[in-house]
């Protein structure tokens, strides 16, 4: 959550590809060693990251 609204990204990284380390309040390299999990949230005073699975639709064409 960053700002009162909720964005979802697949990766760590893409989330920089929107904010800067300081309008998100926390760097990239941070994140990474955190080992962020669905039970091990980061929670800091700008945003707050949780992991968790990306559903998607299965690709049937081939």
């Amino acid at each position: 959550m960053y700002g009162g609204r909720h964005y979802y990204f697949g990766s760590i990284a893409s989330t920089y590809e929107i904010f800067t380390p300081d309008e998100f309040g926390v760097s990239i390299h941070t994140l990474w060693a955190y080992k962020i999990i669905e039970e091990h949230p980061y929670i800091g005073k700008k945003s707050e990251v949780r992991g968790g699975e990306i559903k998607r639709k299965t690709n049937k064409a081939r």
